[in-house]
């Protein structure tokens, strides 16, 4: 990941990601981004996380956020803990601070999923996650959003309480029908569609 590779190829290509988000925002806002895919396994997990290290990497003060609490995956790129997270705040943690951790890397935060959940979708639609982001969003420069895959009405909240959506997809489970479908959706939240990142391509592809 970008941590190992500062200077390769690839993450440079997080680094043109890292220009483009500078168009988007007004320098004095707090930046919320969703990041998703239509499907499982399309790299949304390894996306939030590159994202999250290119943007500590140029001083900015960076929260990445696992609201994926079916399959929760990125305490394992930093090495946190997954005991207490988003899942025990929305089941009754008061204190934010209690699920807030710091990583090795100066600047970057993590807040893990949590809590192992048999059926997390009414915490995934409770208003607590926007109250969490609201409370959060004066303290950091980028908060970094790893949220389920797919078309539901949890991602329906999720887009509410997010100010960009970016969708990462792969060329053999692209659908272009679920894309416009997302697309919308985002929409009519308010949540507007700042890009898609095209995952698993060649390197002349990419270029």
């Amino acid at each position: 990941w970008v941590f190992d590779r500062p200077q390769s190829f690839f993450s440079n290509n997080y680094r043109k990601l890292r220009t483009d988000l500078k168009f988007l925002y007004d320098s004095s806002s707090s930046k919320n981004i969703l990041i998703t895919s239509i499907a499982d396994k399309e790299g949304k997990s390894p996306t939030a996380v590159n994202l999250s290290a290119i943007l500590q990497l140029s001083g900015y003060k960076v929260l990445a956020i696992d609201l994926d609490l079916r399959n929760p995956s990125l305490h394992r790129y930093f090495d946190i803990d997954n005991t207490i997270g988003v899942s025990d705040y929305l089941s009754g943690i008061e204190n934010i601070s209690e699920i807030v951790f710091s990583t090795l890397y100066p600047n970057l935060d993590i807040i893990v999923a949590g809590s192992s959940l048999a059926n997390p979708s009414e915490l995934l639609l409770s208003d607590k996650i926007g109250i969490m982001l609201n409370k959060l969003k004066n303290e950091y420069d980028y908060i970094i959003i790893d949220a389920p895959a797919g078309l539901n009405r949890e991602m329906a909240t999720h887009l509410a309480v997010a100010d960009k959506l970016l969708l990462v997809v792969t060329p053999e489970m692209f659908s272009i029908v679920d894309a416009i479908r997302l697309k919308e959706s985002a929409e009519m939240s308010g949540t507007p569609l700042m890009g898609v990142v095209l995952n698993r391509v060649g390197r002349d592809f990419a270029e």
